[in-house]
């Protein structure tokens, strides 16, 4: 089926009848109040921040997970090497078993770091910025169908 603009057609044959569409009060931007304009620009707006929040969270939790090491973690994982290397030369089980502690330890953190940033960014996306943004669309909408009164 041809979809170029020629080929729409817009009125529509149906049992010999012609039926052209009807417009939508306020459906346009053009015929929308300025009250309408404001919600709708506001709407662009919110949407936008939390565009820019949500890709800003996603790269600081992939930086502080595959690139950035805080310093504890950095000298726990020193430690894990030096025991690792101890219990190669020594084999004592004690040494094994610190080592698996320590690695636990480190699992453990990593763990509730991502717990804490996984919970903040669903604080602020869901249950802070798209309430705000249904809201306001809703008043748009609700106002562009309602005949422009609230």
């Amino acid at each position: 089926m041809d979809t170029t603009p020629e080929a729409v057609p817009s009125r529509l044959d149906v049992e010999g009848r012609v039926a052209t569409p009807a417009a939508i009060p306020g459906a346009t931007y053009a015929d929308m109040t300025g009250l309408q304009r404001s919600g709708l620009k506001l709407a662009s707006w919110v949407l936008g921040m939390i565009g820019l929040l949500a890709a800003a969270l996603l790269v600081l939790i992939a930086i502080s997970e595959y690139v950035v090491h805080p310093p504890e973690v950095a000298a726990t994982l020193a430690l894990i090497d030096s025991a690792a290397q101890h219990y190669a030369d020594t084999g004592e089980p004690e040494t094994l078993k610190q080592v698996n502690d320590l690695m636990l330890r480190l699992a453990e953190a990593h763990r509730a770091m991502r717990e804490f940033w996984t919970g903040y960014s669903q604080f602020l996306l869901m249950n802070l910025l798209l309430p705000v943004l249904t809201s306001i669309l809703g008043y748009v909408f609700g106002t562009a169908r309602g005949g422009g009164s609230p």
